[in-house]
């Protein structure tokens, strides 16, 4: 999924690079816990039926503006779960963000997982925007 952001690429950047952070994006996080610092960080979220998710995070990189990081830990029925965020710089303030992932699940569960991933990735999409624009 992509969303273009009326701010500068820096800015939305130095939030989203902030591995602990996310939970002022996604407005279904209520609470994020972090242990560690750079890459093999981990990320404990909480959202709001207090379901708890455990993500690591698998690289960064300041110079291209990209960031990956894994699920170790979810309720959804999926595994091998990684996500990429990546932003790009359009000029004028603005800026483009890749929000991507792959995963594996049973057929009879992929399209439900896929429509709750994308609901959060949405959600972060319109928090960023309320951040930064």
């Amino acid at each position: 999924m992509k969303t273009t952001l009326e701010a500068p690429a820096r800015e939305v950047w130095k939030t989203i690079r902030d591995f602990g952070r996310v939970g002022e994006y996604v407005t279904t996080i209520t609470e994020t816990t972090t242990k560690g610092s750079g890459i093999g960080a981990l990320r404990t979220l909480t959202l709001r039926n207090d379901i708890q998710v455990v993500e690591r995070l698998e690289s960064l990189d300041d110079q291209k503006k990209t960031l990956s990081y894994s699920v170790l830990e979810t309720p959804l029925a999926m595994k091998g779960y990684v996500a990429t965020m990546k932003l790009e710089d359009l000029g004028e303030g603005q800026c483009e963000l890749t929000w991507e992932s792959t995963f594996q699940a049973e057929p009879t569960e992929e399209a439900r997982i896929k429509k709750v991933i994308e609901r959060l990735y949405s959600l972060g999409f319109e928090g960023l925007k309320k951040l930064h624009e």
